[in-house]
């Protein structure tokens, strides 16, 4: 499994100036974790217990028990950014107290 450290976040930063780079960079960290493309265009008959769909800059993951009955709830987590610009504004929309 990837490593997860300061270092690691930096290299994925670096090399996804968009969102479609970082999907890439995403899901390739996925491939190597064990998790199983889907194309989203084709039937899922057998979904995989991890896997993952890629739609252009988008990219839904899960993991979920092998036992889990086709009825059973499921709890989801979903995040949207435009792209990994994590960069403080150099002029900020809003400011309060000097920040």
């Amino acid at each position: 499994m990837p490593t997860f450290d300061v270092a690691s976040l930096l290299e994925f930063l670096a090399a996804s100036p968009s969102p479609y780079h970082a999907v890439a960079r995403a899901a390739a960290r996925l491939d190597a974790a064990g998790f199983d493309a889907l194309a989203e265009t084709e039937a899922w008959t057998d979904v995989p217990e991890q896997g993952y769909v890629v739609r252009g800059g988008a990219l839904v993951a899960w993991r979920r028990p092998a036992a889990l009955p086709a009825h059973a709830p499921v709890r989801l987590v979903g995040a949207h950014t435009d792209s990994p610009n994590l960069r403080v504004k150099p002029r900020p929309d809003t400011g309060s107290a000097g920040w």
